[in-house]
């Protein structure tokens, strides 16, 4: 296993790749997300891997084949101690034929060596209560809860 930057070419497996991610958050919380059939266009894809703001990163195996990805976004938070840079997880996604072989583990490990080089403080992601695989991954990579967002469902029947 290697980890490389994404590239335009591989739109097509992290466009299927998305779908799959995001399948999961729809049955998870059908009462917020919507199925999609597309959830970055392909001219979003190849901003974010031209953006030199964000991390774009693949494992990919020794004939190139996208295992998974990190796509992380570079924030410099005002107001806060010394405009504390901060690198914002947008997704980390494996492939489901090569989870539990560490890949996540690792794309988590060169995001952080990444963004140290650029200056980076702190990793920041969301993840939702339901998913408890991506849980016990973060915690396990060192993370800790920062805050928590509470909801309440009010019926207006």
């Amino acid at each position: 296993m290697k980890i490389r930057k994404l590239e335009k070419a591989d739109y097509a497996i992290v466009d299927v790749c998305m779908k799959e991610l995001h399948t999961l958050h729809v049955a998870g919380r059908p009462d917020l997300y919507i199925p999609l059939e597309h959830i970055y266009t392909e001219q979003e894809f190849f901003s974010i891997v031209e953006d030199k703001r964000h991390i774009a990163i693949a494992a990919v195996d020794e004939n190139e084949t996208i295992m998974g990805f990190c796509i992380a976004d570079l924030r410099d938070k005002s107001g806060m101690v010394e405009n504390v840079k901060t690198i914002y997880v947008d997704e980390i996604f494996v492939r489901k034929e090569q989870r539990r072989k560490g890949i996540a583990k690792e794309l988590f490990c060169s995001l952080e060596a990444i963004a140290k080089s650029y200056g980076v403080v702190r990793i920041d992601l969301m993840v939702w209560e339901f998913n408890k695989e991506a849980l016990k991954l973060y915690e396990k990579m060192g993370m800790k809860p920062q805050r928590y967002i509470l909801e309440k469902n009010i019926d207006n029947v």
